[in-house]
């Protein structure tokens, strides 16, 4: 126990960690990442994946995923899973709920199959857990479709505001003419 409290302090130490235990700056990424691949034991990863669950900047973690941390976590949970190690499984469905994902990272390996089967498990006490992360998963995937058929929108748009108002009161106005010619038909 000893040994692993030197070695969390090893690492604020050496900076790479802030106050709170997370991700210090965009610097400290490929340093922990480096850490991480030399973890073997099962208390360094739950150490260095507290790191990720601690740390509040979306952007480190969105820079970690990037310079391998995904498909580590992949690999780690592919293992934990294989090894039926509860206890790593969910510390790594706990950082998958922090993790800002995207469609593209969600295709690259396995990790969104795992953890759907982890979901449907009904004997997995992991169930509900790995439930809240598909189901946070697929928010993100639905938020960024959104906003790529806004920006579509957007794009195919008049760039004046003027003709779309232009636009709209002739539409208007020409709803109006055929309304007040049925008016008058039905007088007559």
């Amino acid at each position: 126990e000893a040994q692993h409290l030197e070695f969390f302090r090893q690492l604020a130490r050496e900076g790479l960690i802030d106050d709170r235990g997370g991700i210090r700056s965009r610097d400290s990424v490929a340093k922990l990442h480096a850490v991480m691949q030399r973890a073997s034991k099962l208390v360094s990863k739950a150490i260095m994946l507290n790191i990720l669950k601690i740390t509040e900047d979306s952007s480190l973690l969105s820079e970690f995923c990037r310079q391998g941390g995904w498909q580590m976590l992949n690999d780690w949970l592919n293992t934990a899973c294989s090894e039926t190690n509860v206890a790593l499984q969910k510390l790594l469905l706990d950082v998958f709920l922090r993790l800002p994902v995207g469609v593209d990272m969600l295709q690259a390996n396995n990790t969104a199959k795992v953890v759907k089967q982890i979901a449907k498990s009904a004997d997995s006490e992991l169930a509900p857990l790995a439930a809240n992360v598909v189901e946070r998963w697929l928010a993100c995937i639905k938020a960024a479709a959104e906003q790529e058929a806004a920006a579509a929108v957007a794009a195919t748009a008049p760039e004046s505001g003027d003709d779309i108002s232009e636009d709209a009161a002739s539409s208007t106005s020409r709803q109006k003419k055929k309304k007040d010619k049925k008016e008058k038909k039905k007088k007559s």
